[in-house]
């Protein structure tokens, strides 16, 4: 899907107006943390704590990219 430099978040608030997470859609609360599959994401946020981001596990696409070609998340 492309997103024409719109986060990921935005995009699925967008096409799910009604979702529960994302709320503060800054980086700042972690409600729409999701779990990184495969990729390498280039993390925005300041939610996360520093061991967090290192793992490379999680991941708050309502502020953060992928650094490479892809990025797949368990959304």
């Amino acid at each position: 899907m492309g997103l024409g430099g719109g986060s990921y978040c935005s995009r699925m608030i967008f096409n799910s107006p009604d979702a529960s997470w994302g709320s503060c859609k800054a980086g700042n609360c972690k409600s729409c943390a999701v779990k990184v599959l495969s990729g390498e994401p280039d993390h925005r946020d300041s939610a996360l704590s520093t061991l967090e981001r290192e793992e490379q596990r999680l991941m708050c696409p309502c502020v953060s990219r992928a650094t490479g070609d892809h990025l797949v998340l368990d959304i």
